[in-house]
């Protein structure tokens, strides 16, 4: 072996390890890819899922809350129920801005 035979066969070697090297770190990109677009996934999701209950939360508790002042009107003055209503839902919101 010559000294240009050696230096060919350290080309391909080192072209073959670089090779080699590139392909792993692609197939560790991919990967590391299609885990992030599938975390992506589960949280628009989660967000989804939490805005839906968050929506039909507030409705419950808009109909619930109407449903009370209709039922007090029957027996107190209208204005004397939606002030109480007021008050009672101010207190309750200061309340859970609390036990944060």
């Amino acid at each position: 072996m010559n000294l240009g035979e050696i230096i060919r066969n350290l080309k391909e070697g080192f072209e073959s390890i670089t090779e080699r090297t590139e392909s792993h770190i692609t197939r560790i990109s991919q990967m590391v890819e299609s885990r992030i677009h599938l975390m992506l996934k589960r949280i628009r999701r989660k967000i989804l899922r939490m805005m839906i209950e968050a929506v039909f939360l507030g409705l419950g508790i808009v109909l619930v809350i109407a449903g009370i002042v209709m039922f007090f009107i029957r027996f107190f003055p209208p204005d004397v129920v939606l002030v109480l209503a007021g008050i009672a839902c101010l207190y309750i919101v200061m309340m859970l801005h609390w036990l944060k």
